[in-house]
């Protein structure tokens, strides 16, 4: 449990690391273009239709009373929008948990790098925090051994993350199942031109639309599953690295980050910086005694 006794921040604690911050802006986005697309293809397929929900289109004028789009023309982009969208969804979902995966990590090491040698809490991330140079020779020799952790099946990305971080196998077990699956069918886009083979097989054996050696399909729901199951996912591994490894270690390289790049900035100016990066803000008197700055 992350108490923060004796923080540089005092009674402040970070709640979410700027690799969640990240990834929840791109699950955002994806899912914005996702249904943005497929509500606009579907709006132009009735051009009588008011539902509100889809008011929103900013192009429903190009479909309503011109004349140049008819219905039976958008048929084809209409099923292609239900075909290739969820395909879509799935490989640009893992594209942005993967990267998470390896800012978390990478992130947890550099506050607490006593774990790559067995030894956690062995170095203060808070002291070294203003140490640029060291950070980045603790990254550049961890970076390597970080993308081999994070390879091939979730079940084993995750054994790896617990035998480091002693992440607890109850908070990565409820997700395991629906991320090797996903990422199964993902492998049977990118590598097989959406070809089901007996080693994709494995992880689906009970999904009966899309069978051995057959073309695989997926949909909405797909999309919807995965898009939760990485929310999920991310929300427990995030709390747990923040509890036990990051702490304000990262906020604090925040501050002083900007205190070496902006020497002219007022306490106010870092919390700008922090709102920018959707952080949670510290008081301007925590930061003007930790900078040595007017609390103005």
């Amino acid at each position: 449990m992350n108490t923060n006794v004796g923080s540089k921040l005092a009674s402040y604690r970070a709640k979410r690391s700027l690799a969640k911050v990240n990834l929840e802006e791109g699950l955002r986005l994806v899912n914005d273009f996702y249904w943005g697309i497929l509500v606009a293809t579907q709006f132009a397929s009735d051009p009588v239709n008011t539902d509100p929900v889809i008011s929103y289109v900013e192009t429903k004028q190009d479909f309503r009373g011109q004349g140049r789009l008819r219905p039976d023309n958008l048929h084809p982009l209409i099923l292609s929008s239900e075909d290739e969208l969820p395909k879509f969804g799935l490989i640009v979902l893992f594209s942005y948990f993967e990267v998470y995966l390896r800012e978390i990590c990478m992130t947890a090491i550099k506050a607490n790098p006593g774990v790559v040698a067995g030894a956690p809490g062995s170095v203060n991330g808070e002291d070294i925090a203003r140490d640029e140079e060291l950070l980045s020779i603790i990254e550049n020799l961890a970076a390597p051994t970080v993308h081999g952790w994070l390879r091939g099946r979730y079940a084993e990305r995750f054994k790896e993350m617990r035998t480091v971080f002693n992440l607890g196998q109850e908070i990565t077990a409820p997700h395991v199942s629906a991320l090797d699956e996903y990422y199964a069918k993902r492998n049977c886009f990118v590598h097989h031109q959406g070809m089901i083979d007996a080693r994709a097989k494995r992880f689906f054996p009970n999904d009966k639309r899309n069978p051995l050696g057959g073309k695989l399909r997926v949909d909405r729901s797909d999309f919807i599953a995965l898009h939760r199951a990485i929310h999920a996912c991310s929300d427990d591994i995030d709390s747990f690295m923040m509890n036990n490894h990051i702490k304000n270690a990262e906020v604090l390289h925040i501050l002083y980050e900007a205190r070496r790049d902006h020497p002219d900035w007022k306490a106010k100016n870092y919390n700008a910086r922090l709102q920018n990066l959707r952080l949670d803000m510290v008081s301007r008197n925590t930061i003007a005694g930790l900078l040595g700055i007017s609390p103005k």
